[in-house]
């Protein structure tokens, strides 16, 4: 009833209202009031309307948000991962490169190896060389020698007679 009061009071001292009710007619008064009462209700109802919608976009966001999140989650576990294999592959390939390394270094000192026995080889052939060379001066002067004894050998004992 005071709702009513309060909206006779606005209707009655509204400068634009025309002051045309009987305020000793109850149906005069009641009208308005009703009016009153009617739009007061279509406010709530669409107020109702527009909270219910608030309402439903806060729960579709909040469900964007939890996907949204989830899917952070799901992505932050995978750079993880990744991160791990990559830290991995890191060892892995220091492990590699430690490898190769000390596989060149025994590269290098075989391929000095090779290359001394092959300095040691060719001074062999020089030797090897200079003592059939030698060995041929030798069977040159034997043979020279030989000839001479044979030579000298029927005169010596007196068979050339």
């Amino acid at each position: 009833m005071n709702g009513e009061k309060n909206a006779l009071v606005v209707a009655s001292t509204d400068p634009e209202l025309p002051d045309v009710l009987d305020k000793t007619n109850p149906a005069d008064i009641s009208a308005p009031a009703d009016l009153a009462l009617n739009l007061i209700f279509e406010a709530g109802s669409a107020m109702r309307t527009q909270e219910e919608r608030i309402a439903h976009a806060v729960f579709e966001l909040r469900q964007v948000i939890q996907l949204h999140q989830a899917n952070l989650e799901k992505a932050e576990t995978r750079a993880n991962i990744a991160d791990s294999a990559l830290h991995e592959a890191r060892i892995e390939l220091n492990t590699l490169i430690a490898k190769l390394c000390k596989a060149r270094d025994t590269l290098v000192a075989l391929k000095e190896d090779v290359v001394a026995r092959e300095r040691d080889l060719a001074a062999m052939n020089e030797r090897a060389e200079a003592a059939k060379r030698q060995a041929l001066d030798m069977s040159a002067v034997l043979s020279m020698l030989i000839e001479e004894i044979r030579a000298k050998l029927p005169t010596a004992f007196g068979a050339g007679k």
